[in-house]
């Protein structure tokens, strides 16, 4: 039976995600990069700490302005505590702290 895994990728539909889960950080600078070059966004996780009834995590997003909106951006994070939920359904304990806008 042959795989059905891509083992090749280009650089269409791609997203670097990165985790730093021992940092909780209020912003994020990536070196060297060539806006006119580099279209594959980025999107970085820090450490989710708990506060009073609510986990919160810190998210930075880089994306090349050619490609993406801000609406785009509020709307990936607007989405991002619903899909964390999903993620985290089966330990039931946590309620995830809305995002104000």
């Amino acid at each position: 039976m042959k795989s059905k895994l891509r083992t090749t990728i280009n650089n269409e539909n791609v997203i670097h995600f990165s985790s730093v889960p021992w940092l909780n950080f209020t912003t994020v600078t990536i070196p060297k990069i060539n806006p006119k070059k580099d279209f594959i966004p980025k999107i970085i996780f820090g450490k989710a700490v708990k506060k009073e009834n609510c986990m919160l995590m810190p998210v930075a997003v880089f994306a090349n302005h050619m490609l993406i909106d801000a609406l785009h951006i509020n709307n990936y994070i607007k989405k991002l505590p619903g899909i964390l939920k999903l993620l985290i359904k089966r330990a039931n304990k946590i309620v995830l702290c809305r995002f104000n806008n």
